[in-house]
């Protein structure tokens, strides 16, 4: 027979290997944590490591901030830094926010300030855009550079915040930390845009007052900005008061005043004629960027002289380079003429000369004097059938390479200007291929016909 066993005795039974199982798991992964959270407080975490210090949430808080408290090396508060922030995302512990907003404002280690501010940027963690605007007055640049990027990260959720921001952001457009100053340019140039749009809308609705309101405020409120000064003298211009508008392109940087040369220089590749001295000259170039709206300034040095004669237009490049041996040429070899040009060193050259703000040629050389010449009859249309009609010439030397360039005023696109004549125009340097620089700063490409400099021809 089998023996009877009652439920109580059974039970009883059953339950203690159970209960020595669960004892044995919790130890278990107390002991794996404490060992993780070790790892994470050492700064040689593995991911697996954070990956199991996120998954285990509410549980892993507390160990990570005694850590904290503990006073870990750099590299280790980073890490612990790191797993609070991903925390955030799966459990909503208060004690991580208070822990963040301290080492945001107080951490002794600068690089530490700055990392959390770059994961509340990347987590979106709209409840810090206060503590991420009083970091905007860090001491430290790359604080305040950080600081900047998380805020463009959190921008529709400035909502109180929004003008405080705006001010601090116009102020730090003038910051002595680069990196800082390059994030609030670009963050400026994003409400600077959209105020150079509502003007256009109000031009193309024919409320010419409202525009140029628009235009005017936006320069009271950034001074200097050249994107709105070059609205602001296209608006004047367009609208029928020529001479106020080059008048304002003259004071933003984007109006050239071409004389007529004594002489003509000799196209040689070499820029160390006299003649050139007399010429307009251009040292300030801009940043092409696809990705913002900003002038940024470049880091390269570039000059460039530009005159005229009756018989045509004639230009000067010199290029300084650190590292001449290594220009890139792209070169048919079938031919006279440069490649696409995508990916080399050399100058571009671009002109309306109808200023229709509807076509333009282009025309370019590389440091080895070849060239390429196309015409633009209408946006997102090329012509390279048309030929530019001159002389080029180029030379490479110990620390820059050089250009010298003729255009005959003949043909089609080059009608002999009279006195008194605008042109639209631009300037382009490519360094590399990697670096695109402009004297006149286009939006997402260079071919912006409404969107060149001026050369006005002097008698």
């Amino acid at each position: 027979m089998r023996p009877i066993r009652t439920p109580g005795t059974a039970g009883s039974t059953g339950a203690f290997p159970i209960l020595l199982l669960i004892v044995h798991l919790v130890v278990a992964c107390g002991t794996a944590m404490d060992d993780q959270v070790a790892e994470v407080a050492s700064g040689t975490a593995s991911e697996e490591t954070h990956l199991a210090l996120l998954l285990a949430k509410d549980r892993a808080v507390g160990p990570l901030l005694s850590a904290l408290e503990a006073d870990p090396s750099p590299d280790g508060r980073a890490g612990i830094v790191r797993v609070l922030v991903g925390l955030m995302m799966r459990t909503d512990d208060p004690r991580i926010t208070a822990m963040l907003r301290q080492l945001l404002s107080a951490d002794p280690d600068s690089t530490i300030r700055a990392d959390v501010a770059r994961h509340l940027g990347l987590q979106r963690r709209r409840a810090m855009v206060a503590d991420l605007t009083d970091a905007l007055d860090d001491p430290s640049g790359i604080v305040r550079e950080q600081a900047l990027i998380a805020l463009s990260q959190l921008k529709r959720h400035w909502t109180e915040h929004a003008d405080e921001i705006d001010l601090r952001i116009r102020a730090l457009a003038r910051d002595s930390h680069l990196g800082t100053r390059v994030e609030a340019m670009v963050l400026q140039s994003v409400w600077v845009h959209e105020r150079v749009q509502a003007a256009r809308r109000a031009t193309l609705g024919g409320d010419l007052a409202r525009a140029e309101s628009l235009l005017v405020a936006t320069l009271d409120d950034v001074p200097g900005d050249r994107r709105a000064g070059y609205a602001l003298g296209r608006h004047y211009y367009d609208n029928g008061q020529e001479t106020r508008g080059l008048d304002v392109l003259r004071r933003y940087g984007m109006l050239l005043d071409l004389p007529l040369l004594a002489h003509p220089p000799v196209i040689d590749g070499r820029v160390d004629e006299e003649v050139w001295l007399s010429a307009a000259r251009i040292d300030s170039f801009w940043q092409l960027s696809r990705h913002h709206e900003a002038a940024l300034p470049t880091r390269l040095r570039t000059e460039l002289r530009v005159g005229y004669r009756p018989e045509g237009i004639y230009l000067a490049a010199v290029c300084w380079d650190d590292e001449p041996q290594n220009i890139v040429i792209e070169q048919d070899a079938d031919s006279d003429r440069t490649g696409r040009g995508y990916h080399e060193d050399r100058i571009e050259f671009y002109m309306d000369p109808d200023f229709d703000h509807v076509d333009m040629v282009q025309i370019a050389v590389n440091p080895q004097g070849m060239r390429q010449d196309l015409a633009f009859p209408a946006p997102r249309e090329y012509d390279f059938e048309w030929d530019a009609h001159g002389e080029w010439a180029a030379s490479i030397g110990d620390d820059r390479w050089e250009l010298e360039l003729f255009i005959e005023f003949r043909g089609e696109h080059m009608s002999p200007p009279i006195p008194g004549q605008v042109w639209g125009a631009n300037f382009i340097r490519v360094y590399r291929g990697k670096e695109f620089v402009q004297w006149t700063r286009t939006s997402g490409n260079a071919v912006q016909p409404d969107q060149l400099g001026v050369l006005l021809f002097r008698p």
